[in-house]
């Protein structure tokens, strides 16, 4: 028997599965047929393996994820990665524990709760959005006024100087 052979199945592969994927990877080595099992992997919740006496046993995959950081059962990877996402966690175990589908009562608490949790974060965006629209408006009136008043200043200043330029016209008239 190949070593590599050997490997696969120390690794907890059926023999006809290990030689399969030799087969089917080229014989090229033990990561072109971890590969080819990886790609071709039929989904089986449990995969037959031999034991030392040659008889086939059930070996459990993982039913369920549980999530270390708070103890949260999940379905499978993708529940773990929208989990991750929302939390942050990144410390999960397999678990052989099955997470059972919810109930049709089950569901709608579910659903009630997250519509809930929707209506409350609706009014906390509306009462941030309408904090943001008051001091954006204080912001576009203090601007105004500050406009405003550097505009009647320049425009004070404007006038007096024009008034100093007629004033030295009028001395300057004078004076001949």
């Amino acid at each position: 028997m190949s070593s590599v052979l050997e490997q696969l199945i120390e690794m907890g592969f059926t023999q006809a599965k290990a030689e399969k994927a030799l087969k089917f990877s080229g014989n090229k080595g033990l990561e072109e047929a971890m590969e080819w099992i990886i790609e071709n992997d039929s989904g089986d919740e449990k995969e037959e393996a031999l034991d030392g006496t040659g008889e086939t046993k059930k070996i459990a995959s993982a039913l369920s994820y549980k999530c270390e950081d708070c103890n949260k059962c999940l379905r499978n990877d993708e529940d773990v990665q929208m989990h991750s996402a929302r939390t942050g966690h990144v410390n999960y175990s397999e678990s052989s524990d099955s997470v059972s589908p919810l109930t049709e009562d089950e569901r709608k608490q579910q659903m009630e709760k997250l519509q809930e949790l929707l209506r409350i974060k609706k009014v906390q965006r509306e009462e941030q959005e309408k904090h943001e629209e008051f001091e954006r408006e204080k912001k576009r009136r203090q601007q105004c006024k500050t406009l405003s008043s550097a505009k009647a200043k320049f425009e004070e200043d404007e006038i007096r100087r024009l008034i100093e330029q007629k004033k030295t016209r009028k001395r300057g008239r004078s004076c001949l």
